[in-house]
């Protein structure tokens, strides 16, 4: 999954929450364009159920304000 450019969506929050239909063994790559970085990686992964993350653009990458894991 792609995030949109967080220099179009300057101080944009984005959530991102999957249901119970993803488990261990599968992932969900939550990806920025590229230069862009999530908290200075490329990606965040999510691998568990009802696991999620929120997002906030500072106008150049994106910073994780929040992340849950069940």
């Amino acid at each position: 999954m792609t995030l949109p450019s967080a220099v179009a969506n300057p101080y944009r929050v984005i959530r991102i929450i999957n249901d119970g239909s993803l488990g261990a063994q599968d992932k969900v790559h939550v990806v920025s364009p590229s230069p862009q970085t999530i908290d200075g990686d490329d990606e965040y992964v999510l691998n568990k159920s009802y696991s999620g993350v929120q997002a906030w653009s500072d106008g150049s990458n994106w910073i994780i304000i929040q992340a849950k894991a069940h």
